[in-house]
């Protein structure tokens, strides 16, 4: 879901999670899945620079399982960098 920011020059993408019908059933699988419990997308542009903006992310999730929150919070961390790098690229390809 896109909103407009408070400030009025940007857009946030509201983050939930939902249930799709298609999602594998945890006790039909060895794997556990993580719950995105709420989030946002803030993109705000620069001022005074039309190539760039801001991007703020946050992400409140559950993980799930049995995996200590120090080794979560070094793999969130590292794919927040990588999740920007992909942006940027698609930003590339398709932006024109």
């Amino acid at each position: 879901h896109a909103v407009p920011d408070a400030l009025g020059s940007g857009t946030v993408f509201v983050l939930r999670a939902i249930d799709h019908p298609n999602a594998p059933q945890e006790r039909d699988s060895k794997c556990v899945r993580a719950k995105i419990i709420s989030g946002i997308n803030l993109m705000q542009p620069v001022p005074g620079d039309d190539d760039s903006c801001y991007f703020t992310f946050t992400q409140h999730c559950d993980p799930g399982g049995a995996v200590p929150a120090w080794a979560v919070n070094k793999l969130v961390s590292r794919e927040a960098v990588q999740f920007i790098n992909r942006v940027e690229t698609a930003a590339q390809k398709y932006g024109g």
